[in-house]
């Protein structure tokens, strides 16, 4: 095991009677080390500043998860061209709900995606929108996420398709 030590500079000097004194010289710290020590200061008050205004700010904001529901579902019409490929007419009308009181929301990258049976059968985009319930504004702060909203839906055959069921979840990723 080796052992590091660090050892003060002695000097030795002779008094007029002829004892001997031992004096340690003293060195100046440099202008660079008390430079990193001040930034070094500096950034540890503003990380404990930010970490306290997060602890007080994030549970009195308490962002919620936006919910997406369909509220109604028509199947107009359903044509089978062959065993693979098939045309219809839906009409979609979805709900999103904002629960967060003190924020808005908006969507941008929205889509709207239709399966049947494992096969993506239809895709439409959504242009931008915004949900606001603007009572607390943090400024130039976003705090944003992806969502993804899955429905399954029953409905009854055309031309009077109607909605029998649905079962939506909403999650973050």
């Amino acid at each position: 095991m080796v052992l590091f030590r660090a050892v003060p500079r002695i000097t030795e000097t002779r008094s007029a009677t002829g004892l001997v004194l031992l004096r340690l010289r003293s060195s100046r710290t440099s202008p660079w080390i008390w430079c990193g020590a001040a930034l070094c200061f500096l950034f540890s008050i503003l990380l404990i500043v930010f970490g306290i205004s997060t602890l007080i700010l994030f549970p009195s904001v308490r962002p919620r998860t936006l919910v997406v529901d369909i509220s109604n579902a028509k199947l107009n019409t359903i044509l089978f061209g062959s065993p693979v490929y098939f045309d219809g007419d839906m009409l979609l009308q979805l709900n999103f709900t904002n629960p967060n009181k003190k924020q808005s929301v908006r969507l941008e990258n929205l889509s709207v995606e239709l399966w049947f049976a494992d096969t993506k059968i239809a895709t439409q985009g959504v242009l931008p929108f915004s949900l606001r319930n603007v009572k607390a504004v943090l400024g130039i702060i976003h705090y944003s996420y992806w969502l993804k909203g899955s429905c399954q839906l029953q409905l009854t055959s055309p031309p009077a398709g109607s909605l029998l069921s649905r079962n939506c979840t909403t999650k973050r990723w």
